[in-house]
C-alpha cells in the first residue's frame, strides 16, 4: 500500500466522514486527538490479532 492509502485506511476506521486533509492536519497539530486515535488503533489492532 502507499502511504495515502494507508492514511486513507486509518481515517475510514477513526473517522470515515472527515475529509483525509483534515484528519491528517488534526494529528498534526493537535495532540490530544491524536493520542486518542492511536489509542483507537492499537485497541483495534490487538482485537485483530488476537
Amino acid at each position: 500500500m502507499t502511504q495515502a492509502q494507508v492514511q486513507e485506511c486509518v481515517r475510514d476506521l477513526l473517522d470515515k466522514k472527515k475529509p483525509l486533509d483534515d484528519f491528517i492536519r488534526e494529528n498534526i497539530r493537535d495532540p490530544d486527538i491524536r493520542k486518542d486515535r492511536n489509542r483507537r488503533l492499537k485497541e483495534s489492532a490487538a482485537i485483530s490479532f488476537a
